[in-house]
């Protein structure tokens, strides 16, 4: 009798042990997320950030006005100016968070539609050239009215 209720007991904490793995188990898998699903989490959303923004960049870069709007916006944060300003800490600081924010924009056009870019660039080149082409249609005829 003593050997049955050894094993008996046995069996109880056998499965009382394996009823406690269990619910360790299931207690760590509810449990809050560990850093790596959270990073996990965090990279999904960021990617899907990243795709909402190139989306609405492309929305704004489909049409010749955004796109000169988002040139304009570029050149006044010069991304290919040196922000160096000789001993003025403060406005080298002020000059490089206004690069840094051009240069943001670019990846994100060049992420978006690297060939957008280059687009822009070409229409910038002839509004330039028009504009310029008015100007000097404009010195002559104030030249031949004098």
């Amino acid at each position: 009798m003593a050997q049955k209720d050894t094993d008996e007991l046995g069996t109880v904490a056998g499965r009382l042990k394996m009823a406690e793995s269990a619910r360790l188990k299931f207690e760590q898998s509810i449990a809050t997320p560990t850093s790596e699903k959270i990073a996990q989490i965090d990279e999904k959303e960021r990617k899907r950030e990243l795709e909402a923004r190139k989306n609405d960049l492309l929305q704004v870069l489909k049409v010749p006005e955004g796109r000169r709007l988002i040139y304009h916006i570029l050149e006044l944060c010069g991304p290919y100016r040196a922000s160096f300003c000789g001993s003025d800490s403060a406005l080298a600081a002020f000059k490089e968070g206004q690069r840094d924010i051009g240069l943001e924009l670019l990846s994100l056009i060049n992420l978006a539609d690297p060939a957008i870019y280059l687009q822009m660039q070409r229409e910038h080149l002839s509004d330039q050239k028009s504009k310029e082409s008015a100007r000097e249609k404009l010195m002559e005829e104030i030249n031949n009215g004098i």
